[in-house]
């Protein structure tokens, strides 16, 4: 037993110093977990010893056991890529089995989800393999197991795949190493002695070895002689002796934070902290320990933000780098070839710059386009658009919308993949993605991505197998899937910097000679999770073989916590609320451990309670932070130069003055690719355009409301279906179905108006005019009536056409106090008037088509009550708003009765849900100044 008064390295320096002296240390072999601990022995070596001297062979546990056995037989053992093949290819063929183990089958080129399946297959025979077992032991051996056949079919498959890699000469590597145990043939060269430090939780592998080894093999337990009986004979803590002990975390040192962004900023003050008491921060007596490894990012911004260095020495996958990325969205796109395949894509800085140096057929080479930004634009415009509807250049409502640069690159990338997809053999297809990659991604002076290329070189390498080179289905997809699997369980780890706080993974702290530790993301999952649920091996069965189970995982836990509070100055801990991905995440059991009253407050405390949320504003280190919290804000800038208005500005600016400078003077605007139905504006915009055809001169005299309605449907079919295909996405059809309904319903509106002596005069008159200041600049307002009727006694009328949830209440126009809402149709009248030169006293009606939900509802409304003094007051408000615009005073508006969601536009602005929930209502307004 090693005591807890030092680190693992430092004890077993000294053991071995007692043991051996300084002369006869080569003949010892020392298994460490990683290639960290086994510096920091090296590094305690030298300082007991008090000079260099010839260290032990030091080994990890993937190294272990080549180093005290030979190889066994001919085979040579397959690299993981060539072994999923081997599996994938046997599960293929073994249909009756296939269907006994996955009933559910595989959609066609999913190679992610088959090799998932593959892989979850392998996981489990690789565990029996580690227990010398075979998936037929257990059924012949009488283990109870759920179902008989489902084993029996993995013992067909598992059978297959061995005998393919057999073939190729090749051999599984867990059950080469087991078989090399077994058949105890030592190396000539083999270590005399092993010194297990501190393993903690060693594998069934290296539990079979030490067995081998027997009394040659010492094992040495970070804990006190006292605690002799919590531990097996291989240094593994038993789940009786630990996991029902009290948590070693006083809650005081406990604290609870929202996200992994808090988590930074209560890391920076933990660290100031120890630098306040102990007057220096010495990297080497403080470390961070993750117990999510994934919050390693969002600790590295904070330092940077802060100028602390903080280090990871988890690294990164090399799967989220350029190469990984592009890997990625190759396979997405090969799989499923739709537009947010395409636009995961387009979105890559090197795809992008390969499309534009290399304009298709017709393109001009110096053209530059946004083409992110016009897919987005056209996918928001042709609701329910797909791939086909790009590449034949077809159009949205918005015919004006250029999408020539999109059809040309999707040409050009499609042109590019071709070869790629064309593979049928893995040799061929490895042979194209090479070259493609050597197309897209230009080396330049990027170290990440040549580390990266460098261990793609290395995978392909190794499946250029002379046995893999037959057909293959799917050959491009398979080869990308593979390479980006073992490119993501490849870590990238920055360079050492002993000026950084290290930020290390759990399982090694224990070896770690620092003085402080702070855990980060004290949390179930991560490096502290019980592992997935397996239906193939769960936990009782797993227990019942001597497997890695929760129960051994969790007393690990337990024990590495008390060797760190047993020996550390400071140990405090954060739990998060939510992880890195923000989903919401509970609690690690090591900070819930307890009984009775402790218990309790641990759990009201720590999910009950209050966790600290940083506004942005606060972060550490942020330039200037804000005298409020939160980023303050945005605000527009006087004086504002406005020459031109639209009409329907005057309803933006009522609704939300920032809205308005935002949205119309700045240019900000919102944007929903991937929207599957209309959203208001477009539905309200299609209505307009369907009875716009009333205008024509053939209708004009029209009463029959059948024939009204034949000519509205009609149009409005053609509409949708030059819009939006012959096969619109189903929220589109069913829009399209209530629209109809609607229309319907006007279609006896409209000829009961014909029959009363009503003619529509013009449709989509368009207004230029001049609306005087005084005391300013005139401003011109332009506008667009949808419709101007003439009576056959010679009176003019002015209608809207709206299609809110709701018939348009005239009353809600204006508010008790005289102040207008909305200034749509008093401008109308105004403007209308100055245009054709019409005398005040000439009569114009003013009013509203109203083509609600409800058909039943659907009616023209005219203000009869809006006398000539209530317009002329709604004209002098409309100069009120411009001489508010000019100015900069966006901090008016009046209640509108317009109701809405939160949108991204409201993060700039701040507002808040509730802000949002004041303006209740139902009658957003168009661009186009109808309702929507």
């Amino acid at each position: 037993m090693a005591g807890w008064d030092r680190p693992p390295p430092e004890f077993g320096a000294r053991f071995l110093l007692g043991t051996e002296g300084r002369t006869g240390l080569a003949r010892w072999g020392v298994l460490v977990p990683g290639r960290r601990a086994g510096r920091q022995f090296r590094a305690a070596l030298t300082r007991e010893a008090g000079r260099t001297v010839a260290c032990p062979r030091i080994l990890t546990p993937s190294t272990l056991i080549e180093a005290f056995f030979r190889e066994t037989g001919s085979l040579r053992r397959a690299p993981e890529s060539v072994a999923l093949l081997a599996w994938s290819e046997a599960l293929s063929e073994s249909a009756e089995a296939a269907r006994t183990l996955f009933p559910a089958r595989v959609e066609p080129g999913d190679i992610r989800e088959r090799h998932e399946r593959v892989r979850h297959l392998r996981a489990a025979s690789d565990a029996l393999d580690s227990i010398g077992l075979t998936p037929a032991d257990l059924v012949r051996d009488g283990v109870p197991v759920e179902t008989v056949t489902r084993w029996e079919a993995l013992e067909a498959v598992r059978r297959e795949a061995h005998r393919r890699l057999n073939a190729i000469g090749c051999v599984e590597s867990t059950l080469a190493r087991q078989r090399m145990i077994d058949r105890a043939r030592f190396r000539a060269d083999a270590p005399e002695r092993l010194l297990v430090l501190a393993l903690g939780d060693p594998g069934p592998l290296t539990c079979r070895l030490m067995s081998a080894l027997g009394d040659r093999c010492t094992v040495l337990v970070d804990a006190p002689d006292t605690e002799v009986g919590s531990f097996d004979a291989w240094g593994r803590p038993c789940p009786d002796a630990w996991t029902g002990r009290p948590s070693v975390l006083p809650l005081e040192h406990i604290e609870l934070v929202d996200r992994p962004i808090e988590a930074g900023e209560s890391v920076l003050e933990e660290l100031e902290r120890l630098h306040s008491a102990h007057g220096v921060l010495d990297p080497g007596a403080t470390v961070v320990g993750l117990c999510d490894e994934r919050q390693a990012c969002a600790l590295e911004r904070a330092g940077r933000r802060a100028g602390v260095p903080l280090r990871s020495a988890v690294g990164r996958s090399l799967e989220s780098g350029r190469c990984g990325r592009l890997l990625h969205a190759l396979l997405e796109h090969l799989g499923a070839s739709d537009l947010d395949s395409f636009a995961r894509l387009l979105a890559l800085p090197d795809v992008e710059r390969h499309l534009q140096a290399e304009p298709g057929p017709g393109s001009d080479a110096g053209e530059r386009t946004d083409l992110l930004s016009r897919l987005d634009d056209w996918r928001a415009d042709r609701v329910g658009a797909t791939l086909a509807d790009l590449r034949s250049g077809r159009l949205g409502p918005d015919q004006r919308l250029d999408i020539a640069p999109l059809t040309t690159a999707l040409v050009a990338l499609e042109a590019v993949l071709e070869p790629l997809k064309g593979s049928k053999t893995l040799p061929e297809a490895l042979d194209r993605l090479t070259a493609l990659l050597e197309r897209l991604l230009p080396l330049g002076t990027d170290p990440a991505l040549r580390e990266t290329l460098e261990a793609l070189v290395e995978i392909v390498d190794r499946l250029r197998d002379p046995g893999l080179d037959g057909p293959l289905e799917d050959a491009a997809a398979t080869v990308l899937e593979l390479i980006g699997s073992e490119l993501a369980a490849r870590p990238s780890v920055p360079e050492r910097d002993d000026r950084a706080i290290e930020l290390l993974g759990w399982l090694e702290l224990r070896h770690e000679p620092a003085e402080d530790f702070l855990l980060v993301g004290l949390n179930e999952g991560g490096e502290l999770s019980g592992g997935v649920a397996d239906a193939w091996l769960p936990d009782s069965l797993r227990e019942r073989l001597e497997l890695p189970c929760e129960s051994r995982r969790h007393a690990r836990n337990v024990h590495a916590l008390h060797a760190l509070a047993a020996r550390a100055r400071s140990l405090r801990a954060i739990v998060t609320r939510h992880d890195a991905a923000g989903d919401p995440v509970a609690p690690s059991r090591l900070a819930l451990a307890g009984d009775g009253r402790e218990l309790a407050e641990r759990v009201v405390s720590l999910f009950e309670g209050a966790p600290r949320i940083a506004v942005a504003g606060a972060l550490a280190g942020t330039p200037e932070p804000a005298p409020a919290p939160g980023f303050p804000a945005i605000r527009p800038r006087p004086p504002h130069t406005l020459d031109t208005l639209h009409v329907t500005d005057f309803a933006s600016w009522l609704r939300s003055p920032k809205d308005f400078w935002l949205e119309r003077m700045e240019g900000v605007r919102e944007n929903d690719p991937e929207r599957l139905e209309l959203d208001a504006r477009q539905f309200g915009n299609l209505a307009h355009a369907v009875v716009e055809e009333l205008g024509a001169p053939e209708l004009r005299d029209v009463t029959d409301h059948r024939r009204l309605e034949t000519v509205l449907v009609d149009r409005l079919d053609e509409l949708v279906h030059r819009q939006f295909g012959r096969r619109p996405a189903p929220a589109v059809a069913f829009q399209r179905h209530t629209l109809a309904e609607r229309l319907r319903a006007f279609a006896r509106i409209q000829g009961t108006l014909v029959a009363t002596g009503w003619r529509i005069e013009t449709i989509e008159f368009r207004l230029d005019e001049i609306l005087e200041i005084p005391g300013q600049e005139p401003v011109r307002i332009r506008g667009r009536i949808d419709r101007i009727d003439r009576h056959e006694s010679g009176r003019l009328r002015v209608l809207d056409y709206k299609t809110s949830e709701q018939p348009v209440d005239l009353g809600k126009k204006r508010s008790r106090d005289g102040t207008w809402k909305d200034l749509q149709l008093p401008l109308y009248d105004h403007l209308l008037r100055r245009q054709r030169g019409l005398a005040p006293e000439e009569p114009v009606e003013l009013g509203y088509v109203s083509l609600p939900t409800d058909p039943d509802l659907v009616a023209c409304t005219i203000a009869r009550d809006w006398s000539g003094e209530h317009l002329e007051d709604a004209i002098e408000q409309a100069r009120d708003v411009v001489r508010a615009m000019r100015a900069g005073d966006f901090s008016g508006g009046v209640a509108t009765g317009w109701s809405r969601q939160l949108r991204p536009i409201d993060r700039i602005l701040r507002t808040g849900a509730l802000d949002v929930a004041a303006l209740a209502g139902d009658e957003p307004v168009d661009e186009e100044g109808g309702e929507a």
